[in-house]
């Protein structure tokens, strides 16, 4: 593992297949950060960022806050010598002061509920957090003028929860039309927001609660039952429909032809992505190349 020139462990680690978020004072890796890629880079808890920023300008280790090595965040109690306080897991902002005795039970309290860092709840899709408002509008391809050219541009589509590419005519049209997959997806997803494929409702106990799967230092956590799968998210991890995760698997990498040839692909963020629409009447497969339609998404082919 890598440390910095203090002799303290790097926050972000990454190995061959991908970078996890580690506690800098431990090397202990949080749970639900390890991403699919090692050119993609995680997010870390907000607890192991003060921290890493902390010893990395001054050095000084007594006054650092106390960190969950599970994910990263907070713990809700505080103490430094005699006095504790008790602070927003997320935030670290104090919320009551006081001695050894100091009582932080209700701030422990685990809540289900919504928001960008817990399970979605199958709310309904109003309720589903956007990063900009002009995300949530419908795709609109505009019309054709003597002043605009048409061109491939994305769109974020809240039936999938996905930047989606289609074809712009050059003029007219509303917001929600990017230049590239990447601006997007820094419009519109909030970092740490995910769920299910297509954020489908994952799997509730019999409260009503999301099931909490595989989740180090976490003893409500259990394994994912038969016909679902446990999908990693950040600081934590859900069941979700093994069907459906299929699905959007076989329609994300699809194969072209009887000879299963890789359709064709561009460059995001360092990263070889599948050219993918929604429907191919949205018309963005370039020249040469023929639309092929799935359940889900449309993706593009080279002509044989």
């Amino acid at each position: 593992m890598n440390c910095t020139d203090k002799g303290y462990f790097e926050l972000t680690q990454c190995f061959e297949k991908y970078c996890v978020c580690v506690d800098p004072m431990t090397g202990h890796e949080a749970d639900g950060t390890r991403t699919f890629s090692n050119r993609i880079l995680p997010t870390c808890g907000p607890c192991f960022i003060k921290v890493a920023k902390d010893i990395s300008s001054s050095g000084i280790t007594d006054r650092l806050p106390i960190c969950d090595s599970a994910n990263g965040k907070y713990f809700a109690k505080q103490c430094h010598g005699s006095r504790c306080t008790c602070v927003d897991p997320e935030t670290g902002n104090v919320e009551k002061r006081g001695g050894f005795e100091l009582s932080c039970e209700h701030e422990e309290q685990t809540k289900i509920e919504f928001s960008i860092d817990s399970p979605v709840t199958g709310k309904k899709l109003e309720q589903i957090p956007l990063a900009s408002p002009t995300c949530g509008l419908s795709k609109d391809r505009g019309h054709s003028c003597a002043n605009g050219q048409p061109k491939t541009m994305w769109y974020y589509d809240t039936t999938v929860y996905q930047c989606l590419a289609f074809r712009y005519e050059g003029c007219g049209g509303n917001k929600n039309r990017f230049n590239s997959i990447n601006e997007c997806w820094n419009s519109c997803v909030f970092q740490d927001f995910g769920g299910c494929s297509g954020m489908k409702t994952p799997l509730k106990d019999s409260k009503g609660e999301t099931v909490i799967c595989r989740s180090k230092g976490n003893g409500n956590s259990q394994e994912c039952p038969d016909g679902y799968k446990c999908n990693h998210l950040p600081f934590f991890s859900i069941c979700c429909e093994q069907k459906n995760e299929d699905l959007f698997r076989e329609n994300t990498s699809p194969k072209c032809g009887p000879n299963q040839t890789l359709p064709v692909t561009f460059h995001a963020a360092g990263i070889t992505m599948n050219l993918l629409g929604k429907k191919c009447t949205d018309k963005f497969c370039p020249e040469n190349t023929e639309c092929k339609q799935l359940q889900i998404f449309a993706h593009c082919c080279p002509k044989p």
